[in-house]
């Protein structure tokens, strides 16, 4: 289940689409790991913001998905990953040679 905060952002009447979009695209910037959609009442014409707030622990697995993608970080990873097999292999390597 999810524990978020939807918050709805209803510009005035007079304001056009470009408004909503401007807000939108703020809203994006101050909030990345945020839902945010652009939403037009169909019987009224009006066009709201809608965020959603996601719970903390939902916004750090969020996070850590988007950092997950970045090539400099599973660059780093299989780096990682091969000096623990090196430091490994040399541990077994000393630890026999010295038998």
């Amino acid at each position: 289940m999810d524990e978020g905060l939807v918050v709805k952002l209803t510009p005035s009447t007079d304001a056009g689409t470009a408004t909503a979009l401007g807000i939108l695209t703020s809203v994006r910037l101050s909030f990345p790991y945020s839902t945010s959609t652009m939403v037009e009442d169909a019987l009224t014409g009006a066009t709201e913001v809608q965020v959603m707030l996601h719970a903390a622990a939902e916004e750090f697995e969020i996070a850590r998905f988007h950092a997950s993608q970045l090539r400099v970080v599973r660059v780093l990873d299989s780096l990682a990953k091969a000096l623990l097999v090196a430091a490994v292999t040399s541990y077994v390597t000393l630890l026999y040679s010295s038998i």
